[in-house]
């Protein structure tokens, strides 16, 4: 009898054990860690987006583009891109008249671990924030993570319908 408990008590163990180490992962998709929108925020008709981040990122700000300019193509928004690689200075001195200005920076792509079935699990940081000119404070401003499988792009879609949410919800 003292057998046949133990053995229950090592099975019970065993899949406890392997199903925690299964999801010491997080969620996959955007998980935001803190945001704020001012007050006096009103939806903008004009936004710059300004895509902040190294060389290697190119790919991904690519995706990212084309999924915002999809997502807001149904909008009375105008949309505008710039890469930035070096100064935020220089896109403040070339702002269009009544066009809000929305960095987003894309930093720390880490690889968490390869599972069983060969999938890479990775995460990144996103950080944006608005800005109505260079004198101004920011309008609005989000930090959140990104955990996604195999690609930094596959989770553009959940990170676009974040910024859709954001900029339209008051």
């Amino acid at each position: 009898m003292k057998k046949y408990i133990l053995t229950i008590i090592t099975f019970i163990l065993f899949i406890s054990c392997s199903t925690t180490k299964k999801n010491n992962f997080r969620k996959i998709g955007f998980t935001e860690l803190n945001s704020y929108k001012s007050s006096s925020y009103a939806t903008p008709k004009s936004i710059k987006f300004i895509l902040v981040g190294k060389s290697q990122y190119e790919e991904y700000f690519n995706d990212l583009k084309e999924k915002i300019i999809q997502t807001f193509s149904h909008t009375n928004i105008e949309l505008s891109f710039k890469n930035s690689k070096s100064s935020i200075a220089y896109y403040r001195q070339h702002q269009e008249k009544n066009e809000y200005l929305f960095y987003i920076e894309v930093s720390g792509i880490r690889t968490k671990k390869v599972d069983e079935d060969s999938n890479v699990r990775l995460s990144y940081y996103l950080k944006g924030y608005l800005q109505k000119d260079e004198k101004s404070e920011s309008i609005f401003f989000f930090n959140g993570e990104v955990f996604a499988i195999n690609d930094v792009t596959s989770q553009n879609n959940e990170v676009v319908k974040y910024l859709f949410t954001k900029i339209f919800l008051n």
